[in-house]
């Protein structure tokens, strides 16, 4: 608690360390690495505790102390050297308890928001979301490389974990991520992406799942053209869909298609019969979705204007 609101002689963090790699009673233990994780958040551990970390959750025999150094490593303020990330990333693919394997995907997502993982760290997150037995796990490693494919590009590898989870878990929570996780990337996608959010759009039997796919098409149309397929997509959800909030996020997907790209009369025309949905929410995206289009042709129209003019 101390070391929460003041910084700690460097002799009592020496001393947290050996209590968390060499004390026998396990609380001790335990304590000793929250504490170390409370210092760590706000301020840089030394080279000896953070090695006592890594040793903890490599070997310690409490499931409870690994768990907590995965989630203290992960808190760590300051820039972590890439033991600390390998460490994370064998307990990822290899501790036998759920909740340290969890906790790991966890950390290796807050460390990738902040900075490049290793390759070798990427990769193991890819691996928890295509075989992990756990939901939670699955749960954790997309999140994580939602995260990091926010400011970086994702290798194929992870990236085709992420298609693969959308497309076939059995879960309705890591599939809805893995549509979020691909909307989000930061990278120009492979169609293979776009093929998977439309699949998920059109055929999907969990609403949530069919919605977020189309905000993620609406997010990867709005930073470079999407082709007509995935457009297509998109329409058929707007007139087809049974789900409101399905029908009122294509339209706003449909929306966003025009910050790079004109809008075919198709597609308008079936926006302004949106606005003659059942649902007001619908009818209001589709009002909004056909400004939003009519402001950018016109600005467009205006650059054109000025580039002749010049």
């Amino acid at each position: 608690q101390m070391g929460a609101r003041a910084k700690l002689p460097a002799e009592a963090v020496k001393a947290l360390g050996k209590a968390v790699a060499n004390d026998a009673d396990v609380e001790v233990r335990t304590n000793a690495v929250g504490a170390l994780w409370q210092i760590g958040a706000c301020a840089q551990l030394p080279d000896e505790a953070l090695n006592a970390l890594v040793k903890a959750l490599s070997d310690d025999q409490s499931c409870q102390v690994r768990d907590l150094a995965a989630q203290a490593l992960g808190s760590n303020c300051a820039e972590l050297p890439e033991e600390v990330m390998q460490a994370l990333a064998r307990a990822l693919s290899n501790d036998k308890d759920d909740v340290v394997r969890r906790e790991s995907a966890v950390s290796l997502g807050q460390i990738g928001a902040r900075a490049q993982l290793p390759a070798e760290a990427v990769k193991a997150l890819g691996k928890a979301v295509a075989n992990d037995a756990d939901v939670e796990v699955r749960t954790n490693a997309v999140g994580a490389l939602w995260q990091i494919g926010a400011c970086a590009q994702l290798p194929d590898e992870a990236l085709n974990a992420l298609v693969k989870a959308l497309s076939d878990d059995q879960s309705c929570q890591v599939r809805d991520l893995a549509a979020q996780a691909l909307g989000s990337n930061c990278a120009e996608l492979p169609e293979e992406v776009m093929q998977a959010l439309a699949r998920a759009l059109s055929n999907d039997k969990d609403d949530v799942v069919r919605r977020e796919s189309a905000v993620s098409l609406g997010q990867i149309g709005a930073r470079a053209p999407l082709p007509e397929e995935f457009v297509n997509a998109l329409v058929k959800a707007l007139y087809k869909d049974s789900e409101w909030n399905v029908r009122m996020r294509a339209a706003e997907a449909l929306g966003n298609l025009a910050k790079c790209a004109e809008i075919p009369d198709a597609v308008m025309h079936t926006l302004v019969q949106a606005t003659k949905d059942d649902d007001s929410d619908v009818r209001r995206a589709a009002e909004t979705a056909l400004a939003d289009i009519n402001a950018a042709k016109q600005m467009r129209s205006k650059a054109e204007k000025a580039m002749d003019a010049s």
